[in-house]
């Protein structure tokens, strides 16, 4: 009898003990969550589409029914195809290498991908999701070229006319007209040039410069410098609002938002009407108002209401979401840093770096004169309760739920806006 009730024991408590239903490791687990090599497990929220390595950026059809994403990882460059209406990849097309640059056309017949070592743009036709490889546009001839001659982001012009491309390391401009597949203009700009947006007017753009931490102004016509303004480390992707904000005194015709990727931040510069650019306020993206710098905000995108504005931060496995229905400035004149809200942390579909356009109805993606301070409201009115803004939790991924806090830049990004 002593020995059954010992058994009895023994197996009661090996039933009663937690066992793991499946080794927990490093990579996907049958749950549907991701452990990462932290020991943190992120289980992704919403449509998780696999693509192919390291998406780099997105465009939507003018049409809105279709989603391309262009992969430049390990792997052999590609772009994908995907619907909007059901979130699905329906075709992969190899391209001979490619580097952040993808956009379509004004009437959606054609896409430009930015031709990374190979120095040139290449060209595809677009009907009905079927992409299809046509020209090439040599900016340097294969004899000439060396290791610094790197094609990254493109631009077409609104009327379609001419195709704007960045020069990464000769630090310039290019421009392209499709008609006689020639480069016949070269802009200089700021060094290691990331991202190219089209002013509305079409006769001006603006360009983030990685290495200089700014953002310029350049006339469309000739290339001349019309402004540029000095923000933080490693400026990379933009997005310009024309929403007005009801509460706003800057006199700013546009809002320009710009990712700052060695920084926790992204920061707002005002457009005014004659294209005068100056430095509204900074959001905030880390978890916690001191957070180190981490976050690398390097994708952007506005709802289609442009009431809210998300924030890929790629090394925290995130999508920041911030309200941005009205300013948060102070209303003595300093410029207060404001936190985003974050979501849940896990990988994307749609890969940090994407473009957004402002037509697209679904699938957020997972890119003149010159401020020379930003000044920040004090630590003590911090504590007296200003608060965080009301925004709602994007939907990609949960590492965290903490709610961000108002707070200054650090004494890094203070230190670079003080000295522009």
């Amino acid at each position: 009898m002593k020995y059954l009730r010992f058994a009895l024991v023994v197996v009661c408590a090996a039933i009663l003990s937690p066992q793991p239903s499946w080794r927990e490791q490093v990579g996907a687990l049958p749950d549907g969550s991701f452990m990462l090599a932290t020991g943190w497990r992120i289980q992704p929220a919403g449509a998780q589409i696999p693509l192919d390595t390291l998406p780099m950026s997105s465009a939507v059809s003018p049409d809105g029914a279709f989603l391309l994403v262009l992969n430049g990882g390990y792997k052999p460059p590609s772009v994908s195809v995907l619907t909007i209406k059901g979130t699905k990849e329906i075709a992969r097309v190899p391209v001979a290498d490619g580097w952040l640059g993808l956009a379509f056309s004004p009437d959606g017949k054609l896409v430009y991908v930015g031709g990374g070592s190979r120095s040139r743009v290449f060209e595809f036709t677009f009907s009905a999701g079927e992409l299809k490889p046509a020209r090439e546009f040599e900016v340097t001839p294969a004899a000439e070229r060396t290791y610094r001659d790197f094609i990254g982001d493109v631009a077409v012009s609104p009327d379609g006319r001419m195709i704007y491309a960045s020069d990464l390391y000769h630090d310039s401009i290019v421009v392209i007209n499709p008609q006689s597949g020639r480069v016949i203009e070269r802009y200089k700009t700021g060094r290691r040039p990331y991202r190219i947006l089209f002013h509305p007017d079409g006769k001006s753009f603006f360009v983030s410069s990685w290495a200089d931490g700014a953002v310029y102004l350049h006339d469309a016509g000739n290339g001349s410098e019309i402004g540029r303004v000095r923000l933080g480390p490693h400026t990379t992707d933009m997005v310009l609002s024309d929403r007005k904000v009801p509460d706003d005194e800057s006199g700013s015709r546009y809002r320009l938002f710009v990712a700052a990727a060695n920084t926790n931040s992204v920061f707002v510069v005002g457009v005014s009407d004659t294209k005068d650019l100056k430095i509204l306020e900074s959001i905030n993206v880390a978890l916690t108002s001191r957070q180190p710098l981490g976050m690398t905000p390097s994708g952007l995108a506005l709802s289609p209401d442009q009431k809210r504005l998300f924030t890929v931060c790629s090394d925290a496995n995130v999508v920041a979401a911030a309200d941005i229905s009205e300013s948060h400035r102070a209303p003595a004149g300093a410029q207060r840093a404001r936190p985003a809200q974050l979501s849940e942390p896990g990988p994307s579909w749609s890969g940090a770096g994407s473009r957004e356009r402002r037509r697209r109805r679904s699938a957020a993606r997972v890119c003149g004169g010159s401020a020379n301070r930003h000044d920040v409201g004090d630590r003590s009115a911090d504590r007296r309760g200003s608060g965080p803004i009301h925004a709602h939790r994007a939907a990609p991924f949960a590492l965290s739920r903490q709610q961000p806090r108002r707070a200054e830049p650090d004494r890094r990004q203070r230190d670079l806006l003080e000295a522009g």
